[in-house]
Formats: structure tokens, C-alpha cells, sequence
């Protein structure tokens, strides 16, 4: 009995802190992919995607391998010893024996409904670890756009650590499921061999053949158990070898190495000469010639799909396969970097990002600003009330509404006072007063303004200088 507990938990415990352990190292070591990794080439795939990657991959498959090898290595000499032993004897046993075989095989089923619970319970929480990383990996946009993208790996490691304590406690009450069934069987065996040495004595059986059916029994069975793990172990283990060799993880994701040129001015203009752009094989934009000047406000018109919005990636430098040329000021906006780029310009979505912390906090976003400036920008999107507030913790809930998030979003892109601001459905949250006021403040401010918003009130409409109403994909300029 003692035996069989020492085994349940080297198997189930032991094993998973030596694999744990480990995986976690491989985590944070291939986490440097973010590093280099592009914003378009960030969107090929979607942040579940990344989270089955890194927990699939990496911690699930990464922990089961090491798991695997330190376990083999444990069963290596008991199963020299058993092997040794079995040359020494004849194999001779019973029907009796056959039916306690049978019994210890069923037996272990009455423990499945409370293991099977404790399992779903770990599984469900697995699923909230899901969750929540793909809503912090759902931040990468803002981590690029802001140039603070060295930090997205700061705040995925509170859920990448909660994640493995879960993996951890998962694979625990699975392996304990599975040994504490192995336990139960080697009770019967000893049962077993117990009944085999009564039955010897009361049909008067030689010392000699008793101690030849229990040897045989008892050998027979571990040996057949410890020789099936070694061989599934092994088995798991070379797959899983060969998996970590062709994982993605092992890819470079090194950017490509273009010419690019040190561009540290302010844009003042862009020019576009005969742009044309296809998406998968669909032409987009034809032939487009349009001027961009410095200060001026720009509302972009069209249908869903006209392309407003990759319009403007191919300014921001995300999709840079056209034709045609676009200059910032006289520069070639394909010999300028992503890095360049995005000083110039600030982008938001109606995908508000917040991160972990009060209200100041989110709108400064990891940079250190003059406090009058951000209470100036709290009182401009009048949310005074949430200061001093956590907003969302690192389990990424929050009580605030899809408006408020957006005006706080808002807000910690004005704040960088970069002289290009794009706003691509930013407001569709907020009610009409809050966007109104927003937009009308905006309009006065010194700088060049790219707005998409539907059902926009004509007299704001009116307000802009130049509209630009993408159809047929061409782009009018009226």
C-alpha cells in the first residue's frame, strides 16, 4: 500500500512539477515572438489562435514531453527487476485468479463520477484562462500604435502563470484519476495473492508452488503494466518530439529586411500618385491621385467594403503591396518604417483597448504625462467620476460600458498630440451628444483629422473640409 501511494503521487505530482516547470520556461522564451511580429501579420490569425499556440503548443504538449521523459526514466530499473524476475518462473494460474483480474479491471469505474466532477470543474477554468488571454492578446493593435509593444508580454504573464497553476491542477486530478485506478488494481493484486497463498495451504500445496503462482502473478502483472506504460510513454514521447520540431513556434519570425530610410519629420503632406490596390485578387482601389494636406479634415464616405478602411492601412504603412506611389512630405512611404510611421499617426477602431489600472493610468497607457494634461483630456470626455477607479483588473472585467471605454480610449490617443489622427467608427458606441461635442472639438483642433462615421448629422458633415466618398473604387474628393 505504501508502494502504491509513493507511486500515485511520483506519477501524478512529481512528474508534472518536473514538466511544468519546463514548459513554463518554453512559454516565456517563445513569448519573443510578439517581438517582431508585424501588425499584418499579426491579424492572419486571430487571437484564439495565439492562445491555442502558446497552451496547445507550447505548455499542454511542452509539459506532457518533459513529463514523459522524466517518467520513463523513473520506470526504467523496476522494470529490469520484474524482467529479471520472470525468467525464473513458469507461467501457471487459475481461474480463481482470472476472476480477481476481472473484478480489480471494473472496480476503479465507482471512482470515476467524483474524478470526472473534479476534472470538468479544472476544464471550465481553463476555458476563463481562454478567455481572458485572448482579450489581453486582443490589445496588440493599441500596444503597436502607441510603440509599446516590448510591454504586451508584462501583461499577458499574470494570465500565462494563472493558466499553468490551472494546467497544473487539471493534470493533476487526471493523472491521480488515472494512478489512484492503478493503485485500486495493485490492492487486488495483492488480494489476489493473498487468496492464492490460503487456497495453497488448505489443498496442502507445497511451499515451493505457492511461492510460484504469487511470484508469477505478482510479476506477470506489473511487469505487463510497466512494460505497456514504457512502451505508450515512449511512443508519446518521439511524436511529441517530432511535433515540437515542426512547430510553429520554432518558426522565425524575424520582420523582413526592407530599405528603409531614417524619416524623423512631420508630415506636412502626402501626396498619392495612380494607387491601385488588390485584395486577394479583388481590386480595391483604382487609380487613385489625391492630395493630403497638413491640418485639414478629411470624412470618409462609402459603403461597407468600398474600401474607407484600407485606405487608410496603406497610409499607416500595415498594407504596403500597391502600386503607384505615396510620399510623406517628398519620402517614399515604402522606404519609411512601421516604427517612423507610427509617430506620426494615432489610430483607433471601435475596438477600445484598456488596460490594467485606473483611469489616469489607461490614458497616459505606460508613458508619463503632466497631470493638468490628463485632467484637462478626463474633463473633455467627462468621465471625472471613474478617476481614481481600477477599470479592469488583470482578469480583464470591467463594469464600464462600450462608450465609456471608447472615450477613454479617445483620450489616451489624444494625449501623444501626434499631428495625424484616424478614427475609424471610434464613436459608434457613444451617444449622440458625446459625439457631436467630441467631433466639433476636434474640428478646431491643429490637426489632420480622417474620419468614418455613419449617419453623421449634415450640419457636422458641412464641417469638414474635404469629403472623401469611396465608390467603384475610386475615391471622389468634393
Amino acid at each position: 500500500m505504501v508502494s502504491s501511494f509513493l507511486s500515485t503521487l511520483h506519477n501524478s505530482l512529481l512528474s508534472r512539477i518536473f514538466g511544468q516547470a519546463s514548459a513554463i520556461e518554453l512559454i516565456k522564451k517563445k513569448a519573443e515572438i510578439f517581438d517582431n511580429l508585424t501588425y499584418k501579420e499579426y491579424v492572419k490569425n486571430t487571437p484564439g489562435s495565439y492562445f491555442s499556440l502558446f497552451f496547445n503548443e507550447a505548455f499542454t504538449k511542452g509539459e506532457m514531453f518533459f513529463a514523459f521523459l522524466f517518467h520513463i526514466i523513473s520506470i526504467i530499473f523496476p522494470i529490469i527487476s520484474i524482467l529479471a524476475t520472470i525468467f525464473y518462473i513458469n507461467p501457471l494460474i487459475g481461474a480463481f485468479v482470472l476472476g480477481f483480474i476481472l473484478l480489480w479491471t471494473v472496480f476503479p469505474a465507482f471512482f470515476r463520477k467524483f474524478f470526472s466532477k473534479k476534472i470538468q470543474e479544472q476544464l471550465n477554468s481553463l476555458e476563463n484562462f481562454n478567455e481572458e488571454f485572448n482579450k489581453k492578446l486582443a490589445k496588440f493593435e493599441a500596444f503597436l500604435f502607441f510603440n509599446k509593444i516590448h510591454l504586451l508580454k508584462k501583461i499577458l504573464k499574470p494570465t500565462a502563470r494563472n493558466a499553468s497553476f490551472g494546467q497544473k491542477s487539471y493534470r493533476f486530478w487526471d493523472e491521480f484519476n488515472n494512478n489512484i485506478n492503478l493503485s485500486i488494481r495493485k490492492l487486488f493484486l495483492i488480494l489476489t495473492d493473498l487468496s492464492i497463498i490460503l487456497l495453497g495451504i488448505y489443498y496442502k500445496n507445497s511451499a515451493q508452488t505457492i511461492v510460484v503462482l504469487v511470484t508469477i502473478n505478482s510479476a506477470n502483472q506489473l511487469f505487463i503494466n510497466d512494460f505497456n506504460t514504457l512502451i505508450v510513454l515512449m511512443i508519446n514521447y518521439l511524436s511529441l518530439k517530432s511535433q515540437f520540431r515542426k512547430s510553429k513556434l520554432n518558426e522565425k519570425s524575424a520582420k523582413k529586411i526592407l530599405n528603409f530610410q531614417s524619416f524623423n519629420e512631420k508630415i506636412d503632406l502626402i501626396s498619392i500618385e495612380n494607387l491601385n490596390f488588390n485584395y486577394q485578387d479583388k481590386l480595391v482601389l483604382k487609380d487613385v491621385n489625391l492630395k493630403i494636406i497638413k491640418g485639414k479634415k478629411y470624412l470618409l464616405q462609402g459603403e461597407n467594403g468600398a474600401g474607407k478602411s484600407t485606405f487608410l492601412k496603406i497610409l499607416m504603412g500595415i498594407e504596403r503591396d500597391y502600386t503607384g506611389k505615396i510620399t510623406f512630405n517628398s519620402r517614399d512611404l515604402k522606404s519609411i518604417s512601421d516604427e517612423n510611421i507610427i509617430t506620426n499617426i494615432s489610430y483607433l477602431d471601435n475596438n477600445p483597448c484598456l488596460i490594467e489600472g485606473d483611469l489616469d493610468q489607461n490614458i497616459s497607457f505606460y508613458s508619463k504625462y503632466e497631470a493638468r494634461k490628463i485632467e484637462d483630456l478626463i474633463n473633455l470626455i467627462n468621465l471625472a467620476k471613474l478617476k481614481g477607479k481600477i477599470l479592469i483588473n488583470y482578469c480583464e472585467k470591467s463594469d464600464l460600458s462600450v462608450g465609456q471605454k471608447q472615450l477613454i480610449n479617445f483620450a489616451s490617443h489624444l494625449i501623444e498630440t501626434k499631428p495625424i489622427l484616424i478614427l475609424d467608427e471610434a464613436f459608434s458606441n457613444l451617444d449622440k451628444t458625446n459625439s457631436q461635442n467630441l467631433l466639433a472639438w476636434l474640428l478646431k483642433q491643429n490637426i489632420t483629422l480622417f474620419f468614418i462615421f455613419h449617419n453623421l448629422d449634415q450640419n457636422l458633415i458641412s464641417k469638414f473640409d474635404f469629403q472623401l466618398n469611396f465608390s467603384k473604387n475610386q475615391i471622389l474628393v468634393s
